[in-house]
């Protein structure tokens, strides 16, 4: 019984949490998109938490007007060459948007693309790379048992080359989340 109360007590708060504006996210590819899917819909199943594309998040709860967003993304793509993004660790936080992820190695091209974006967009964030494969709210002893896990299913898969980004509205629930556009990187 204490189980299914639980399970159902995370359910109820995994399908309450909103996201605000727009995100620009650099997208996964082939066996790795595939890879990562795999995981991000495992702890779907488990946590009863939302399934989301694999993602690394460029730049994230960005206001204002949805035709000059449009233009700026743009831009950025037009400025951003395909570069390799490399995971190296599965982690989790207590927050739930980064529930269950991998980090990011901050190389240059990482750090130089999000350096971009900050200034087309005049915002000045603290930049966390990395690629979640869990939205939800489960205690931390949870979700420290599936750190190992994670490593062992993304061995030889955990970089992929960002040809892609994409504009999304992230607005409310994670299922109303829509895709505006996507711009190939040069």
């Amino acid at each position: 019984m204490h189980l299914a109360v639980s399970i159902w007590s995370i359910s109820i708060l995994n399908m309450n949490k909103q996201g605000h504006g727009y995100s620009i996210w650099l997208g996964a590819n082939n066996r790795h998109n595939d890879a990562f899917s795999e995981l991000i819909n495992k702890f779907s199943r488990i946590f009863k938490s939302p399934i989301f594309e694999p993602h690394v998040t460029l730049l994230g709860d960005i206001k204002g007007n949805e035709k000059e967003i449009l233009e700026k993304t743009k831009q950025l793509a037009e400025e951003l060459h395909p570069y390799e993004i490399r995971t190296y660790e599965a982690d989790h936080e207590p927050e739930y948007f980064r529930a269950l992820f991998v980090h990011v190695k901050e190389t240059p091209e990482v750090l130089r693309a999000n350096k971009i974006a900050q200034k087309i967009f005049n915002t000045h964030k603290e930049y966390i790379p990395h690629l979640s494969l869990a939205y939800c709210t489960a205690p931390e002893k949870t979700k420290d048992e599936f750190t190992n896990e994670i490593k062992e299913s993304l061995r030889g898969n955990g970089h992929f080359t960002a040809r892609k980004l994409s504009l999304y509205e992230t607005n409310g629930n994670v299922s109303d989340w829509k895709l505006i556009k996507t711009f190939r990187l040069r």
